[in-house]
């Protein structure tokens, strides 16, 4: 299993609080390293409380029957929110130890199983959603421009209803949330979507309690995201739970994610802002530092790669970023 600089060496930025300019710009980095343990090859957690054991007559311990995920597609959905979230699933199935943890089903929001997307281009459902009768364990509605534009059918909103009081969990990835919410599935519960329709599902549903910041929350089995990516990391974090933490890993490497956030992450990456105001070879460099935390920087070695002098590099840092600590020592000379 390959694995990441982020996870074997989680703690080296700590070393380099001599340039506060540089631990400014990676301070998020080492709050969302920090929490990810490094993990062995193949080191699967044993049945978490969620996955009871079967014992067969003769003493052996068979396997769970699959988890059933129903991830709604509401039109004119964001494929991302859907497919997303079903790769994670997809993904875990595979590294299981070759028994499906998963059985994932895409269902229409509509009477019709082909879904208009954001893309223009059609998503074939598994069914309708009043074709599934079937009771689900995870119960996902994806949103995207289509949950504030279609009107939505009093037959979806109870079918909702009623699926999410049987599942085990329930939740939504961006703004799946508006159509939980005009369910009634949100009132008085703390949740998030992302942030262009924050101020929307406030205003529709006072009742609902939206939190803005984080990329997803967790109140109790209720799980909400905000959009787009963030629906992969909310994915995740469900993988963590039902089979572990090296397994979600895993799933995270295969799928070539840049760095697994915790759910108390803000929408709004310090990173991304930091690479929108510098210039290219500083993103570079940001780029380089957070592939290689097991080097030792020295401020000649970052200024080289930045193309900058080192009496340059950390005035530019300061100037670009507006978040650098006071008492920043500069070279001198």
């Amino acid at each position: 299993m390959l694995k990441s600089s982020y996870h074997q060496h989680p703690f080296v930025l700590r070393k380099y609080q001599k340039w506060p300019w540089l631990d400014s710009i990676f301070g998020r980095w080492h709050d969302v390293i920090a929490e990810t343990k490094p993990a062995k090859a193949m080191a699967i957690k044993p049945h978490s409380k969620h996955e009871k054991q079967l014992v067969t007559g003769r003493g052996r311990v068979a396997v769970p029957p699959p988890r059933r995920v129903a991830i709604v597609a509401v039109p004119p959905v964001r494929t991302l929110d859907v497919f997303g979230p079903a790769e994670v699933f997809a993904d875990a199935n595979h590294l299981n130890r070759g028994e499906p943890a998963y059985d994932v089903q895409v269902v229409s929001a509509t009477e019709n199983r082909t879904v208009t997307s954001y893309l223009g281009v059609p998503l074939v459902a598994d069914r309708t959603y009043h074709e599934m009768r079937q009771p689900v364990d995870t119960l996902l509605v994806a949103g995207g421009e289509g949950a504030q534009q279609m009107r939505l059918s009093p037959k979806l909103l109870e079918w909702l209803r009623r699926q999410s009081g049987k599942a085990r969990r329930y939740g939504s990835v961006c703004t799946g949330a508006l159509v939980l919410a005009e369910a009634g599935l949100l009132d008085g519960r703390r949740v998030t979507t992302h942030w262009n329709w924050c101020q929307e599902l406030q205003q529709k549903h006072p009742k609902v309690k939206v939190d803005p910041r984080p990329i997803y929350i967790r109140d109790k089995n209720l799980f909400t995201s905000a959009g787009v990516t963030a629906g992969i990391d909310l994915s995740l974090a469900l993988v963590e739970d039902d089979l572990g933490g090296a397994l979600a890993l895993q799933v995270a490497q295969m799928m070539v994610v840049f760095l697994r956030r915790p759910g108390g992450q803000s929408q709004f990456s310090a990173t991304l802002m930091a690479q929108a105001r510098g210039r290219r070879s500083l993103r570079d460099l940001l780029a380089w530092v957070a592939d290689n935390l097991q080097s030792k920087f020295s401020i000649s070695t970052l200024a080289r790669r930045a193309a900058m002098s080192p009496r340059n590099l950390p005035a530019y840092s300061e100037r670009k970023s507006a978040k650098l600590p006071r008492g920043i020592s500069r070279p001198c000379g």
